[in-house]
């Protein structure tokens, strides 16, 4: 089953952006739950992935709602000023909530690419109005092997159903996918670090998966909004006993090769 609330069913058009917001995060951080969360609890727009071209859901709707074009940068990883300033005025025009909320979810490294290296600032492209929910796990090596299994079988949720292939474990494949994490974190954390409090809420996945209702009414709290109804979590964990096997494979083998590298630099 895809995701359906790229459907036309799930447009609000014609609705003014009083209040935007970006959901920014690496993948597997949660950002699925969180998302489809705010969505199903209402009046916080639809927080989907407008800015993943590699998003077979993102790119049909885009060329729904771009008469047959997808405006996402292909080969270049930046956006114009100017073509960036359409693309979000057009999403605003057809994804705003009826109490004026505009959101979506854009992966880290794609928030940096985006908005972070232009002239202008992010703010500028939202009116000035702009808050971003800083979505991060702490324990990078769950987050890599769950990362490294929904890109072996394209399963990025429970909506595409049960894991039913387990991807052969790779050393290699993992730590390439490890280090681009981290590295990709450390940026991250940094950027949010440096903005207020007032513009960037930290929420971990921890606390998302444990404590759900109140990290939920967390954010509606941070948006300055209220939920229409707080309802059960709309997705499941997608937990398979491969995963936790695969964990303690790559800690032990990530150790190892950590010692032999810093052994090595002492030659």
């Amino acid at each position: 089953m895809n995701v359906p609330y790229f459907d036309s069913t799930w447009d609000s058009k014609d609705n003014t952006a009083q209040k935007s917001y970006l959901v920014c995060c690496l993948p597997r951080s949660g950002s699925n739950l969180l998302c489809y969360s705010l969505i199903e609890h209402g009046n916080a727009g639809m927080p989907l992935e407008y800015f993943n071209p590699s998003s077979k859901g993102t790119h049909a709707f885009l060329r729904r709602i771009f008469n047959g074009t997808n405006p996402l940068p292909k080969k270049s990883p930046n956006f114009e000023a100017s073509k960036l300033r359409d693309f979000i005025t057009n999403l605003q025009l057809w994804r705003t909530d009826t109490n004026g909320v505009w959101g979506s979810k854009i992966f880290g490294y794609r928030y940096i690419s985006y908005f972070e290296e232009q002239q202008d600032t992010p703010e500028s492209f939202f009116n000035d109005n702009l808050k971003i929910i800083y979505l991060f796990r702490k324990d990078k090596i769950a987050q890599v092997i769950s990362n490294y299994f929904s890109l072996k079988t394209l399963n990025w949720s429970s909506f595409h159903g049960e894991i039913d292939s387990v991807p052969k474990y790779s050393f290699e494949e993992i730590y390439k996918i490890y280090r681009t994490l981290c590295k990709s974190e450390e940026d991250l954390k940094e950027l949010m670090s440096s903005k207020s409090s007032e513009q960037v809420l930290f929420l971990s996945y921890k606390d998302l998966v444990t404590n759900y209702r109140k990290t939920i009414k967390k954010v509606y709290e941070f948006l300055d909004i209220s939920p229409k109804q707080l309802k059960p979590p709309p997705i499941q964990r997608q937990s398979h006993i491969k995963k936790k096997e695969y964990c303690r494979r790559f800690a032990k083998d990530l150790q190892q090769f950590e010692q032999l590298q810093a052994s090595r630099s002492k030659k």
